[in-house]
């Protein structure tokens, strides 16, 4: 894609029908921002389409019809969509790299409250020229957006949009980290939305249209003990930022960017982030279509000025204990460009 990679790039979540690898980690539990009424009382959806692709209606309003349905949000739900992205700004592009080049974000400044958000994309990669399709998932590296590929198993998104709509909104919301009834990525309970996507074929035969599938009850069972388990004090967005607090320093992530900081985490900005990881995508992406040498963005990185190499080691150090993998694998690295 352009000569551009993306250092330590990380796909999670699943697609249907079957498969798709491991789902969201348990480590961080960021589907209590949407399920509970607290710390943000409303949710804003931001739906953006490339150039060219037709959304599926049916399944656009079946993930509506979910997160209405699941989420506890006496504000209410936003939902925008935005105006298509222009082909000639998508080709040979990533969709992470998309998504961070093109998310609005919810609205925010002045007075305005923050509200949970999340971002949908949905893409054809074929038309965008990219070397394969993508299977319809959540990152785990930024587990706040929906990537949807419209040239992934077409037949699937034509018959079974809705459900797939619904199964990756329910990664969303946490479903399928309880094991005790699926594999982490799959709940195993026959006709359940988080379970492998099919579709019916004497449906499909007779012109019929798709139909919606609700959750079965231990799926409902997790969602009703998640929002028993009360707020996640660690987590909050900060614009379009999903922020995790530790002891002694935070963890901002938006797609293809990770961001860890040991000042005091109400200082930190999430426009400003988005705004300083766009400039340097598009720098990169700008250089590698001008030549043949392979670009690399750094994942994860930590703006922070220390005292001195020894401050910077311990600090360093504390985070190659941090329950992400991605970060502690790059302090990792750091440490030992440090050595003598």
């Amino acid at each position: 894609m352009i000569g551009l990679w993306f250092a330590a790039l990380v796909l999670g979540g699943c697609g249907a029908p079957a498969g798709g690898g491991p789902g969201l980690p348990d480590w961080q539990r960021p589907e209590l921002l949407y399920l509970l009424a607290q710390p943000y009382p409303s949710l804003y959806v931001e739906i953006d389409t490339v150039e060219g692709v037709q959304p599926d209606e049916d399944a656009l309003a079946a993930l509506k019809d979910f997160l209405r349905r699941h989420c506890h949000k006496p504000d209410g739900i936003r939902f925008l969509r935005d105006k298509p992205i222009p082909l000639t700004q998508a080709e040979r592009t990533h969709p992470h790299g998309l998504a961070l080049m093109h998310m609005s974000g919810p609205p925010g400044g002045g007075s305005a409250p923050q509200a949970a958000y999340l971002y949908v994309l949905i893409f054809d990669s074929k038309r965008m020229r990219l070397p394969k399709p993508h299977r319809v998932h959540v990152s785990t590296q930024y587990p706040c957006a929906i990537y949807i590929d419209v040239a992934w198993e077409p037949l699937l998104h034509k018959r079974a949009g809705a459900r797939m709509a619904q199964h990756e909104a329910g990664h969303i919301l946490g479903l399928c980290k309880n094991t005790s009834h699926g594999d982490g990525a799959h709940c195993r309970n026959k006709g359940c939305p988080m379970g492998g996507v099919t579709f019916s074929t004497s449906r499909w035969l007779f012109g019929l249209p798709p139909t919606a599938q609700q959750l079965c009850q231990d799926c409902l069972d997790d969602l009703t003990a998640a929002r028993q388990s009360g707020p996640d004090g660690r987590l909050s967005f900060s614009g379009p930022a999903l922020v995790r607090r530790e002891n002694g320093y935070f963890v901002a992530s938006l797609p293809l960017q990770i961001q860890v900081s040991f000042r005091p985490a109400a200082s930190f900005d999430g426009r400003q982030m988005q705004a300083a990881a766009h400039k340097a995508l598009a720098e990169a992406m700008a250089k590698a279509r001008k030549g043949t040498k392979k670009q690399v963005l750094p994942l994860v990185h930590c703006p922070d000025d220390f005292e001195d190499a020894p401050a910077r080691r311990a600090a360093y150090q504390r985070l190659t204990r941090d329950p992400d993998p991605r970060v502690a694998a790059w302090a990792k690295r750091e440490l030992k460009k440090l050595q003598p």
